[in-house]
């Protein structure tokens, strides 16, 4: 029946058969176009979201480290400025204080030593009238004094005082303390050495 067609149908049949192969060829590259585009979308957008991901924790991390330089900057000036009024605070007490450091000090030097002198004249004093000042002797430590109660006098019966001198709120030391336990419990001893040729002591 082709036969019975003329040529120039035929030439019009031929043309559209070649556009719809043209059409369907370029559909289907058309079609593997768009697969690929999305394709490549796709990709794009994974990148696109990774390095989104990347960029955020890299700012989070600069933002952090500056965070933290800032914080240790403020955080050494603070203690640079703490230091420095400590010091103005220190140096401006002890200008206050000075007068008075000196005044407590000059103090406890005249405290102790009236109280030194006080020990030397108290054979001389209301407080020690039951003695003769002869009998006494001062030691300075652990106790102050010794007094030989009746020697001067040759009573017949001497007594033996250990004389401690207080003054104030002061206490006993451990030493004196102990010495005054050995007075009550009575253990007190007579001890005579008689001395031949000097030799020095050796270790055991």
């Amino acid at each position: 029946m082709l036969l019975d067609i003329s040529p120039s149908t035929q030439l019009i049949i031929a043309a559209i058969l070649a556009v719809a192969l043209i059409l369907f060829i370029a559909s289907n590259i058309n079609d593997k176009l768009k697969l690929k585009v999305k394709e490549y979308e796709a990709t794009w957008k994974a990148k696109e979201s990774e390095l989104k991901t990347q960029m955020q924790s890299w700012a989070l991390g600069e933002l952090e480290k500056y965070k933290n330089s800032e914080l240790l900057l403020a955080k050494t000036q603070l203690e640079k400025n703490a230091i420095e009024a400590a010091i103005t605070s220190l140096d401006r007490w002890k200008l206050e204080q000075e007068s008075i450091i000196r005044a407590d000090a000059i103090k406890r030097s005249m405290t102790v030593n009236l109280g030194k002198i006080t020990e030397h004249l108290l054979p001389f004093s209301e407080e020690f009238k039951e003695f003769n000042p002869k009998d006494a002797r001062f030691i300075g430590s652990p106790i102050d004094l010794i007094v030989f109660d009746g020697v001067s006098d040759r009573k017949e019966m001497v007594n033996i005082y250990m004389i401690e001198v207080k003054t104030g709120n002061s206490a006993l030391t451990e030493a004196q303390r102990r010495i005054w336990q050995a007075v009550e419990a009575k253990r007190i001893f007579w001890k005579q050495i008689k001395m031949g040729e000097f030799k020095w002591k050796t270790e055991q």
